[in-house]
């Protein structure tokens, strides 16, 4: 789905973001649900984000989200299901080394 709105984002693809959150980038990817809930938490306590936005394990080029405000976003256009023929599923499954058949 794609939304509109104009939320605040906290983007952890800028070196100065990592920089003042005291993150490694190693650190912003890692697997450990402790340690990412651990920060995420921080930055929800604020009160200043929607969530934050960081590059995916998969793909360097996409962007993964964690929302937990979503009060100021609406769905754009008509939501698409996707099944395991839709051409967005299937361009996705080389990079993350999964087979579609």
């Amino acid at each position: 789905m794609r939304y509109t709105g104009n939320v605040a984002v906290l983007d952890l693809d800028d070196p100065e973001v990592l920089q003042e959150w005291a993150l490694r980038a190693s650190s912003v990817v890692s697997r450990d649900r402790a340690s990412t809930q651990q920060w995420a938490r921080s930055m929800y306590d604020t009160g200043d984000y929607a969530g934050v936005s960081w590059w995916s394990f998969y793909e360097p080029r996409w962007a993964s989200f964690g929302l937990w405000d979503v009060s100021g976003l609406t769905v754009a256009g008509e939501p698409e299901p996707l099944t395991l023929a839709h051409d967005a599923v299937r361009d996705a499954a080389t990079p993350i080394r999964r087979v579609v058949s």
